[in-house]
């Protein structure tokens, strides 16, 4: 029987990926210009292939040849932002143990999303991106939440530690979504307020914990 075509799965377009570093600089001049261009609009449906080719300085027949279509650059930039968010946490989780133990919780709080916010100055489109990136073999905020709570309160069990963490990684994941309906309000003031809620909660689950564990409690104000 044949198959109808409307059953049949649809092949979608993919970037072509330059092997060359002429071809490489190329790429990564199109994916600033894209950036600039979706911040300046304030979202990525202002973006079109024309513009594109126009603030990259390129021509459209070499656009096309590394991005199929608009949504192929979409999910280029995507990538690249995701890529520099897993570096970000890769060194943090790398920091020394003794780092996080003499820090209040507003202060773990800023240690965390100071180089993120770094980032997003130089970056302001990934507010109009999505750049979640959660594969098992990469380090995630819930992992460094996870690794900072072990070591100020190492009397939560494991099952509520993750638990904890991963409340503290969707905080941040649900106010970043939200940014883009927030109309009116400074992006400085928004990051600011959500960093004051993840310490409140931060503060929460240590003020929670401090009697059940030994010692002096961490100061949390």
């Amino acid at each position: 029987m044949k198959q109808d075509s409307a059953d049949k799965p649809v092949a979608r377009a993919t970037s072509r990926k330059p092997c060359q570093a002429r071809g490489l600089q190329r790429v990564e001049a199109i994916l600033e210009a894209a950036g600039a261009l979706v911040a300046a609009e304030g979202s990525v449906s202002g973006l079109t292939m024309h513009k594109l080719a126009e603030a990259a300085q390129t021509s459209i027949g070499s656009l096309y040849h590394f991005f199929p279509d608009k949504d192929c650059v979409i999910a280029a930039l995507e990538e690249k932002h995701s890529l520099a968010f897993t570096r970000i946490v890769g060194d943090l989780a790398l920091l020394p143990d003794a780092e996080w133990l003499p820090l209040n919780t507003q202060e773990v709080i800023n240690r965390v999303f100071e180089p993120f916010f770094s980032y997003a100055n130089a970056h302001p489109e990934i507010f109009h991106l999505d750049c979640g990136r959660d594969h098992k073999d990469e380090p995630t905020l819930r992992n460094l939440f996870d690794k900072i709570l072990k070591l100020r309160q190492p009397g939560i069990v494991a099952k509520q530690r993750f638990m904890y963490a991963h409340m503290l990684e969707s905080i941040i994941i649900g106010t970043s979504q939200n940014f883009n309906h927030a109309i009116g309000i400074n992006k400085t003031e928004w990051t600011r307020e959500m960093t004051v809620a993840q310490a409140a909660y931060l503060r929460s689950i240590e003020e929670r914990h401090a009697t059940k564990t030994s010692g002096k409690p961490h100061s949390t104000s």
